[in-house]
């Protein structure tokens, strides 16, 4: 490992040849690894403790969040990271460095006793429980390091982040997937005068379908199909409420999220609701 730049005596931009021969760039941290180096100085990789694969866009503010936050919100959100890549996510650079700058905002507002409640917690625990179990051991593990008790609704912030890194997806795209799947799942039940919590396992096959589609929808990756014609006209023939139901469907996601959605997105919610329909009466 060569030095290219010494940012200070913990952190250090490197270079050096991977296993496949290739050079790459990376910030290395560890105690006093930049004590008295210079630019082209040998660094021991015995003696680094975190690895950083940072892309030379993102190294000035991945090295500004060393400079005006501690070093230790750095390694939780490393920590919660890795904790989340057990659900078989990927951990990122991009990721750490937005829920290290999170975490640390949150730690400031909690010592100046400025709340902000999560107004999508609910949701948040309901399509994402696991990753929000994630969220929760985050908090707890916050308490253990720092004597801070965050609180549930942090628990929910830092699931968002969690996803948002896993996802590849901005903030507000992981808030309008939630807020998509909570109101069709609310416009399902209004429709058809139904209540989802009376069969959970098929709430949840339906709830799942919702995410993909929404990932879908605010990834610009929705594709049309057009093999699934005489399906839907069988679907929509079998059941009065699913001719109403699908046009209002197409609407709401229209209107509210300015995407045009198909016949081949709405077949699968009405084969969903089908079988809620029919499970619930039987």
């Amino acid at each position: 490992m060569i030095v290219l730049r010494v940012f200070n005596n913990n952190a250090v931009v490197v270079e050096f040849e991977k296993d496949s021969g290739d050079k790459t760039e990376a910030v290395v941290i560890g105690p006093g690894l930049g004590f008295k180096k210079k630019t082209g100085d040998p660094i021991d990789p015995q003696y680094v403790e975190k690895i950083y694969y940072v892309q030379s866009e993102l190294q000035n503010r991945f090295l500004n969040i060393l400079n005006s936050t501690k070093e230790e919100h750095l390694y939780i959100a490393d920590t919660v990271l890795s904790e989340a890549e057990k659900l078989g996510y990927e951990k990122t650079t991009v990721g750490i460095v937005a829920l290290t700058e999170h975490i640390s905002f949150a730690i400031e507002r909690y010592l100046n006793n400025i709340t902000l409640p999560n107004l999508m917690l609910n949701e948040i625990q309901s399509f994402y429980p696991k990753e929000y179990e994630i969220g929760e051991w985050a908090v707890n593990y916050i308490y253990k390091k720092l004597s801070l008790n965050l609180g549930q609704d942090e628990a929910g912030y830092i699931t968002l982040h969690i996803l948002n890194s896993m996802m590849n997806h901005n903030t507000k795209d992981t808030v309008d997937l939630l807020k998509f799947v909570s109101g069709t799942l609310e416009l399902i039940e209004r429709f058809y005068d139904i209540n989802f919590e009376n069969n959970l396992f098929d709430k949840n096959r339906l709830v799942t379908h919702l995410k993909f589609l929404a990932q879908r929808m605010f990834l610009n990756k929705v594709e049309g199909r057009k093999d699934v014609e005489d399906l839907y006209n069988y679907l929509i023939n079998s059941n009065e409420k699913h001719r109403e139901f699908a046009p209002k469907f197409l609407k709401y996601a229209e209107d509210t999220y300015n995407i045009k959605l198909d016949k081949g997105e709405i077949v699968y919610i009405l084969i969903h609701i089908t079988k809620f329909i029919k499970n619930d009466r039987s």
